[in-house]
């Protein structure tokens, strides 16, 4: 439920009876309590035997280094404090990491259990962590923990109960040490995907409690405070009533303890109310009518608040502040966020940016803001140079070549296109008899289109030659979209342009994202541009070609400062990016042309790009690899 809900709300497990009673006709409760009379209410015992064992942890759990007074273990019964929240995730990081382990490392339950009892429990007790763990906690985990004592510190602070019931208690020989019970609540609950909670940390303290009760010298003239009747019964007892025989009477033990500490609601404030009125010497307690019925609507009730909890709970799937840690990613993927981190403590503030995010996406500020999340600005700075955002230009391949076409060729200018074609056909059969089969469309009525056409037809023999045109990484031929088209026995291609083209429409550049640019490609294409115009080329004077084939080369392999060099390295895709506005290497000769047409199309040349780089350097980032997936 919201956290509005918790303030607001009357009723707890401990007294829902109270609602299931309005339902009831009042005739069965005066019935009853004329039959049987009345009791006082086990889930009061209880609760006095927790405030008890609050007060008096010290008697029976020995005090941490880092405690200042016994007065520090309040906390560590409270859910509110949420001190013991320890998932498979935590558990793996700050106790099997150090030892080089890792959950998904166990092969199954046993090697779990024998490397908690042979290993990890030995090695990290209270008050008595192992030098080694420590050295592989301060390697692994946590650079700045460099001696036993910052390790235990940091393991109490990062596991609470776990840590603490780490040990053999403050007396030795009994039945059951604290640990014991530990590393089978650990087994059930670590192993299997649950979170180790405040509850389960008393539950294993009053298990211990029980387990011990009858041995000799257990905290003598206590034990009564810890466990109220009839849980303070020897077994001898207890095995003759068929309620409490075996474990079913530590099983209700547990389930009155779950009354009062339960990770599933909020009673901190009451609890601390508890405590105060405990201190002030307040027994709480209640009475009860001690007929069957009254017994009946008290375990129905625990049924109908279990299930009440949890679809009121269901909202908070989708409340970022109230959502179990489990569903966040299931909360991020309904806001179409992806975790930028696997650090589950930063995941709620990540979410909680989103919506501001989405709103400026595009922008510099959401970009700073997002990065911001996961990297310190000790490391990015959106203006530094080398270490910032970078803001890219870009230049397409294909565009190049339209351009190249529009402003350079003598094709540009308006002319009978069909016996340039024809040649171009006789090139290409010259050339390879297969290359017969390119494709070469033309538009009568859009000279424009004719010219993207012969674009079409460079790509097509370009790809014919080097297969450079994959769509998932396979030739765009052997696509679920050209087998379709096969199948039904039409001429497969792309409807473009008023034509039927045998290639992916290049004005799309999502076609070719998977396309790069060789050298042997820049090759075959100056020497396409070189050759005459009637025979597969395009008249371009052999100097300009040089010109051409030397600037995409500089552009994609950048001399200078290689931290300024967009790509790093891998800018050789059809669209690369530059760090500056580049102008086209023949826009001089276009404008002393005077040709107005030319210069409208220097931005297929290069223009602004939609992408940007965001960049840090390696040497001033400390990063740690957990596993490597296969």
């Amino acid at each position: 439920m919201s956290s509005r809900d918790k303030r607001d709300q009357e009723h707890f497990r401990s007294n829902y009876i109270e609602v299931v009673e309005r339902n009831v006709p009042e005739f069965y409760g005066e019935k009853e309590y004329q039959l049987y009379g009345e009791e006082k209410d086990l889930s009061y015992l209880v609760l006095n035997s927790l405030l008890n064992a609050t007060f008096q942890a010290s008697s029976y759990l020995p005090l941490p280094d880092n405690f200042s007074a016994p007065s520090s273990f309040f906390k560590y019964f409270n859910p509110e404090s949420k001190s013991t929240r320890v998932s498979p995730d935590d558990f793996s990081r700050f106790v099997l990491k150090p030892l080089g382990k890792s959950i998904s490392g166990f092969r199954n339950r046993q090697e779990f259990e024998d490397f908690l009892l042979a290993s990890a429990l030995p090695l990290t007790q209270l008050n008595n962590v192992d030098a080694t763990f420590a050295a592989g906690f301060s390697a692994n985990v946590d650079p700045d923990k460099t001696t036993v004592a910052l390790v235990e510190a940091e393991l109490l602070n990062r596991l609470g109960w776990v840590y603490i019931l780490n040990t053999s208690g403050t007396q030795a020989g009994l039945s059951y040490d604290l640990s014991t019970v530990l590393y089978s609540s650990l087994s059930d609950n670590i192993y299997f995907g649950k979170e180790y909670t405040e509850l389960d940390g008393v539950k294993d303290i009053f298990e211990y409690l029980w387990r011990n009760r009858e041995d000799a010298g257990f905290l003598t003239d206590k034990i009564d405070d810890f466990l109220p009747y009839p849980w303070n019964q020897p077994d001898s007892v207890l095995s003759t009533n068929v309620n409490t025989s075996g474990d079913l009477a530590l099983s209700s033990l547990h389930t009155n303890l779950k009354v009062w500490i339960s990770p599933d609601e909020d009673q901190a404030s009451r609890f601390n109310d508890l405590l105060s009125d405990s201190l002030l010497g307040i027994v709480q307690s209640r009475r009860e009518t001690a007929g069957p019925f009254s017994k009946f609507l008290r375990a129905l009730s625990y049924g109908i608040y279990d299930v009440d909890v949890l679809t009121r709970d269901i909202k908070d799937l989708l409340d970022i502040e109230e959502c179990p840690e489990e569903f966040l990613e299931y909360l991020a993927n309904y806001l179409g966020w992806e975790f930028l981190t696997d650090n589950k403590d930063t995941w709620r503030s990540q979410l909680r940016g989103a919506i501001y995010a989405y709103k400026a996406k595009g922008t510099r500020n959401s970009i700073e803001y997002v990065v911001g999340l996961f990297v310190p600005s000790s490391l990015f700075s959106i203006s530094d140079s080398a270490s910032g955002l970078q803001e890219l230009y870009e230049s397409y391949l294909p565009n190049l070549l339209y351009y190249m076409l529009k402003t350079e060729s003598p094709l540009r200018e308006k002319q009978d296109i069909i016996p340039i074609l024809n040649g171009w056909a006789d090139k290409l059969f010259s050339l390879d008899q297969s290359y017969s089969s390119i494709t070469l469309n033309y538009d009568p009525n859009n000279y424009d289109n004719t010219l993207r056409f012969l674009v079409d037809a460079i790509l097509e023999y370009l790809h014919r030659k080097h297969n450079i045109i994959t769509i998932n990484r396979k030739d765009y031929r052997e696509s679920d979209f050209w087998i379709a088209q096969e199948a039904t026995g039409k001429t497969p291609g792309y409807f473009h342009r008023g034509k039927l083209c045998t290639i992916p429409p290049w004005e799309d550049s999502r076609f070719y994202q998977e396309a790069s640019i060789r050298d042997e490609y820049l090759t075959d294409i100056s020497a396409l541009m070189v050759r005459k115009k009637e025979e597969f080329g395009m008249g371009i004077s052999a100097t300009v070609a040089e010109d051409f084939t030397n600037w995409v080369l500089s552009a994609i392999y950048p001399s200078g400062d290689p931290n300024l060099a967009p790509g790093f390295g891998s800018n050789n895709a059809f669209k690369f990016f530059t760090a500056n506005p580049e102008l086209p290497i023949n826009h001089l000769a276009v404008i002393e042309r005077g040709e107005l047409d030319a210069t409208t199309v220097f931005d297929y040349w290069n223009s602004k790009s939609s992408e940007v780089h965001i960049k840090m350097l390696a040497n001033d980032i400390d990063f740690e690899l957990d596993e490597v997936c296969r």
